[in-house]
């Protein structure tokens, strides 16, 4: 099964690039980077949000529950470890931008529960119309 969806700039700016992973501390997680940084991991479930509802709606009650993870909002929804793929195209607003592998890691750490044996690609090119996007596309193995 796949499961497409969008990520329209960030949570600052609907036309900007996206944030990339941040690394902190226990200590350091009250400061703005961080606060920054949890308000793009927010961000980027909102967007994936709507597909996963149509997703489990569409999915026998016992796949749903092994891949989606039960809770209120903005939990790591997707419980699956081993043989996810999630591949993702950037499309950057302007030259002030992270790297592509820690925008990766970013939606990575948004979306899985335990992204260890997540697979995958990321690629990048500067959008024409300067609207900062990600096209994300997440392979789910079929489970019977």
């Amino acid at each position: 099964m796949i499961l497409d969806f969008i990520i329209s700039g960030n949570q600052e700016d609907p036309a900007g690039n996206p944030i990339p992973k941040v690394k902190l501390t226990r200590q350091q997680q009250w400061n703005p980077k961080a606060q920054r940084y949890a308000g793009w991991k927010q961000y980027v479930q909102a967007a994936l949000q709507p597909h996963l509802i149509a997703l489990a709606a569409d999915m026998p009650v016992i796949d749903a529950k092994k891949i989606l993870k039960g809770g209120g909002r903005y939990l790591k929804p997707i419980t699956l470890s081993g043989d996810l793929r999630m591949d993702i195209m950037i499309f950057w607003a302007d030259e002030t931008h992270a790297d592509p592998e820690s925008i990766y890691g970013s939606i990575a750490d948004a979306i899985f529960v335990d992204d260890k044996h997540l697979k995958g690609s990321f690629d990048f090119s500067h959008a024409e119309d300067k609207k900062g996007r990600v096209e994300v596309k997440i392979t789910i193995p079929d489970h019977e």
